[in-house]
């Protein structure tokens, strides 16, 4: 059972449609999620298969909402005789957003109060 997940951001990277397989293919976009620590993290997703072309129409710089599901799965690596684990967040859905991404202040500095 996957459990879906909705984040926004803004469009930091947008990479190119690999063909993984001759069944499988992939692309990945990185988002920044502005925040007040004075830092911007970035998050890396993916889109698989007919989701590739979610991205299209959306530029770098653009601000999105994002809904993705979270895989993940283990390998036994034979080399090293040691089991591994890999996590993907995949997204299914893509939107456009209007306005710029809004964050809460929450350092407790602001000026907000509605009194």
């Amino acid at each position: 059972m996957s459990k879906s997940f909705e984040i926004t951001g803004i469009l930091h990277v947008k990479g190119e449609e690999i063909q993984i397989t001759e069944k499988f293919k992939k692309r990945t976009f990185v988002l920044s999620i502005p925040d007040h620590s004075g830092r911007e993290p970035v998050i890396s997703l993916s889109l698989i298969q007919n989701q590739c072309s979610l991205i299209e129409d959306i530029e770098i710089g653009d601000s999105v909402s994002v809904n993705f599901n979270i895989n993940g799965r283990e390998w036994f690596n034979k080399k090293t005789n040691e089991m591994q684990y890999f996590n993907d967040m995949v997204a299914y859905r893509i939107s456009k957003l209007d306005d710029k991404v809004s964050t809460m202040d929450v350092s407790g500095e602001g000026d907000d109060l509605p009194f």
